[in-house]
């Protein structure tokens, strides 16, 4: 089942990036302001950091659409919205966070005027972007990618065949 553990190891990476930032987070944030912050995601795709910013205290998910996949705890509310233009309202937000996002906006400027907007004077800012660590823990993924193609021309079935094959023989 190559597609499937594609999405697990690429929900997992996720997750793990998430633990490194909530980890970082925790020693610039003073402590007494933990469990009281209201902290919006954006772009959290099918696996965002819910789970590791839940203790920020109330956290807002949001992201262009609902991912099928997506799954958050009872008290995380998620909210269809573009960061580039949102109906958030002016400074309700202490921290705003993506990951693997902002390189993928289309008009930056415009996204940095809306967070500027809806977060407070003294609000954190936490990006997670593409870094040589990002790089190296994708490698395992791209290696996955890779021999999934070879195994396709060899066998001389599509992926999808592949896959059907592997879980199978499981």
């Amino acid at each position: 089942m190559f597609n499937s553990k594609r999405t697990d190891f690429k929900a997992r990476r996720r997750k793990w990036e998430f633990f490194l930032i909530s980890a970082a987070m925790e020693r610039v944030i003073p402590k007494e302001k933990i469990g009281r912050l209201r902290v919006l995601e954006f772009g959290s795709g099918p696996s965002g950091g819910a789970e590791f910013l839940v203790d920020l205290g109330y956290l807002v998910v949001t992201d262009v659409y609902k991912h099928p996949l997506l799954r958050l705890p009872l008290n995380v509310k998620f909210k269809i919205a573009d960061i580039h233009k949102t109906d958030f309202k002016e400074g309700e937000f202490d921290v705003l966070i993506s990951n693997q996002v902002i390189e993928h906006l289309e008009k930056l400027d415009e996204a940095f005027v809306e967070m500027k907007r809806i977060a407070k004077p003294d609000a954190y800012f936490v990006f997670g972007v593409p870094t040589a660590v990002w790089l190296l823990l994708t490698i395992p993924g791209q290696i996955f990618r890779k021999f999934e193609n070879i195994y396709s021309r060899i066998s001389g079935k599509s992926p999808k065949e592949t896959s059907s094959d592997t879980a199978q023989n499981a």
